[in-house]
């Protein structure tokens, strides 16, 4: 994939997630989009449904903490796809 001026990611803050055991730390990124280029929406949205599909397949084989931390990508990831429409 060529790399875009229009779609960028930016380094993300690092959130505290408690478990059960200890706290883990998560890092989030966000990604701009500049409104004006269809071609980098159409490209970021085909990306983030494969985030999706990924997650949706690999569900069953991982474990809790790494199934909490695929449910936030997949919801950040299905509301980025609703947004792009």
């Amino acid at each position: 994939m060529e790399f875009r001026k229009d779609v960028t990611f930016k380094r993300g803050e690092t959130n505290i997630m408690e478990t059960p055991r200890r706290k883990r730390r998560i890092k989030l990124a966000t990604v701009e989009i500049s409104p004006q280029s269809e071609e980098a929406n159409r490209a970021l949205k085909e990306a983030l449904e494969q985030v999706v599909e990924y997650t949706s397949r690999k569900r069953w084989f991982i474990s809790q903490y790494k199934m909490e931390q695929l449910n936030a990508l997949e919801k950040v990831a299905l509301k980025s796809i609703s947004r792009l429409k």
